[in-house]
């Protein structure tokens, strides 16, 4: 079967989960979950391809094509695409029987689909149809229809609550939260019951829409210009005591009140949470304009903003929350988190607070808040007690998105970079003495950190190259200032970028025909993605959010079956 061949080939080519996921452009987890068999991925589709073209690399850079080639009976001379395609006939060789513990029928449904996704689960707690099905009281042919796809629940329903509340609590008793959670790709500790469901019911999002996410992501960075509109006129009764404010048209007054409030006494700090759907925001344009040019003035103004997240949401939704957000954040006076408890779901709960001055607050039933009502604070008493229960809640998060104005190279580690001029850190030494004394002291800096790099496991790097009729700049970072390459200067840097892929296995260097980008960087590792934005006023732009983290790592795997050569 297919993880007992690739076992076999990881085996023959001496190859590590990790060092194959690297190759690949993979989470570490899904070669574990390739190996384990509680994930086969589709013959035709983009994993396969990733993993067969990962298998044929190692080979080349181990000096095994000769073995690969003795145990696909490959004929002398074989070309690479006619070995990548006798390479994925092995692989997938008997697809078409149904695995020993794949549900009859779930070979032709979406792998991501709610039907693949429960029968990994109940083969993962050895449920049965039958079994399951008196768990939850209720017919086993039910249960058959889900696995195999003809049936999908509504997530809101209370028959979906109670088939996530049964698994979630299998999970729990049989011990099996790490293999659940290997099998979510998150952290275990951040696994739950709630994030058990959002996982279950979402839609599919893909390996090329997560990479288009990250793409969009670094074009609007790219892009992003910084300056300041002019902060409206908006009046309000300053001598209005407490009160409340009716509906969405309500709230959206009481905001706007609360950030002009904040702009005129320049408040320290403003304190934001909300798990309440955003149409009440984004539903009106006037409104989400002012609101913007309101937000952007206080943190100009001195202002540090803490928010609060709920990314219990899909990718794109996360994407948009971000950049909507992106001015503010490139402001540095923003402190992002999003949460890891399980959100209550018969309630929704609005808090914004101005320490010491005024905060908005509502509970409501989900569904009701387009017609609900939204307290205003100024009582002292009723001010502390709601900035105590922010405090609570940020108890409960981890950091999202940091932006830091002033940064050093040191602070920037990754697996994988996407480069949008030469780096320096790769480059020889006389080279760099060459090109001058700042070039040749940051060179001693960032050298050492990438030879740290490739000794900790697989490394890639994706490099704008150059040409006769281009001029080519080193990267313009903090501490390096940009200088050009003459064309004997860059053919050296060249030869010294493919000495270092010969003697480090696991490296590659990825020459690319153009820069993707003209002012940002982005480094990719296991806990974050940075991007560093090197444009008038230089940032560093750290994104946590493990989505966000696969999201990258599939657009540099898409890279990397676009643009490499093959070395």
């Amino acid at each position: 079967m297919f993880s007992e061949r690739l076992r076999q080939l990881m085996d023959l080519l001496e190859a590590s989960g990790s060092e194959t996921a690297g190759y690949a452009g993979f989470d570490r987890t899904n070669i574990s979950r390739f190996l384990s068999g509680a994930r086969v991925p589709k013959q035709d589709g983009a994993a396969s391809e990733k993993l067969v073209h990962a298998l044929y690399m190692i080979a080349l850079k181990k000096n095994r094509l000769d073995a690969l080639s003795a145990a696909l009976d490959l004929p002398e001379n074989t070309g690479k695409e006619e070995a990548l395609r006798k390479l994925q006939l092995y692989l997938f060789e008997d697809q078409n029987e149904t695995p020993e513990r794949q549900a009859p029928g779930t070979a032709g449904i979406p792998e991501q689909s709610f039907g693949r996704k429960l029968d990994a689960v109940m083969n993962l707690l050895e449920l049965t149809n039958a079994r399951l099905s008196r768990l939850l009281y209720t017919d086993s042919s039910l249960i058959s229809r889900y696995r195999s796809g003809a049936r999908t629940p509504r997530q809101d329903s209370h028959s979906s609550a109670r088939l996530c509340a049964v698994l979630w609590d299998q999970t729990v008793r049989m011990n099996r939260t790490e293999e659940l959670a290997r099998i979510l790709s998150v952290p275990e500790d951040e696994l739950s019951g709630s994030v058990f469901s959002q996982w279950l019911f979402a839609r599919d999002e893909s390996s090329s829409s997560q990479s288009q996410t990250a793409e969009n992501l670094l074009e609007v960075l790219d892009r992003y210009e910084d300056f300041l509109l002019p902060v409206p006129e908006i009046s309000f009764d300053t001598e209005h005591q407490g009160g409340t404010y009716c509906g969405y048209s309500g709230l959206r007054e009481a905001v706007l009140r609360f950030l002009s409030l904040a702009y005129r006494r320049k408040a320290p700090q403003l304190l934001l949470y909300s798990d309440q759907d955003m149409e009440w925001m984004t539903g009106d344009p006037v409104f989400l304009r002012n609101w913007g040019i309101l937000m952007n003035a206080a943190v100009h103004n001195g202002t540090g903003i803490t928010i609060i997240h709920n990314i219990d949401r899909s990718l794109a939704e996360m994407n948009a929350a971000i950049t909507g957000w992106l001015p503010l954040y490139m402001s540095g006076m923003v402190e992002s988190f999003y949460c890891t408890s399980e959100r209550n779901p018969r309630f929704s709960h609005t808090l914004f607070v101005m320490p010491g001055v005024a905060a908005i607050q509502a509970f409501h039933v989900p569904g009701t808040e387009a017609e609900g009502s939204y307290a205003w604070i100024d009582d002292p008493e009723e001010l502390t007690r709601c900035e105590k229960t922010f405090r609570m809640l940020k108890k409960q998060t981890k950091p999202l998105i940091s932006v830091s104005r002033s940064f050093r190279a040191e602070e920037i580690t990754g697996h994988t970079w996407i480069r949008s001029a030469l780096p320096v850190s790769s480059m020889p030494q006389d080279l760099a003495d060459e090109l001058g004394a700042q070039i040749s002291a940051f060179r001693k800096i960032t050298a050492p950190l990438l030879e740290k790099q490739l000794e900790s496991g697989p490394y890639m790097e994706f490099i704008p190259a150059g040409s006769r009729d281009m001029t080519m700049h080193t990267e313009n970072m903090p501490g390096c200032a940009a200088v050009s390459y003459t064309q004997e200067q860059y053919e050296r840097y060249v030869r010294h970028i493919e000495e270092l892929m010969d003697t480090r296995p696991d490296s590659r260097f990825v020459f690319l025909p153009r820069p993707l980008f003209a002012n940002v960087t982005a480094a990719i590792n296991e806990t974050n993605v940075q991007i560093i934005y090197t444009g008038a006023r230089p940032a560093l732009f750290t994104v946590s959010h493990p989505l966000m983290i696969r999201a990258f790592e599939n657009y540099a795997a898409q890279l990397f079956l676009r643009f490499s050569s093959g070395r």
